[in-house]
């Protein structure tokens, strides 16, 4: 699996989290996340996170197959442009 980090570097991961998740596994508040980059373990697998795209926070689910991916590749950070229809133009006769 191609990675943008370098293999020399290791993974990255708050500590923080993982004694979080350890010490709450049982419960179905969401964990706040803060950095984006940060990878998925094996540990997460089924829990609910929210995770920070910028302005507001976003809810996550994690399954099996995104594990060892990091967190903002699940995360949109711009709004899509919405284009209103424009209505026809009115002929006046």
């Amino acid at each position: 699996m191609a990675h943008s980090r370098s293999r020399w570097k290791n993974f990255i991961f708050n500590d923080n989290i993982i004694k979080y998740i350890k010490k709450n596994k049982n419960s179905k508040t969401p964990i706040l996340v803060e950095n984006k980059s940060d990878i998925i373990t094996p540990i997460c697998k089924n829990l609910n996170f929210k995770v920070n795209n910028g302005y507001s926070y976003t809810k996550l689910n994690i399954k099996e197959n995104m594990i060892g991916h990091k967190f903002g590749e699940f995360i949109f950070t711009r709004k899509r442009n919405i284009y209103k229809k424009k209505h026809g133009s009115k002929n006046k006769s």
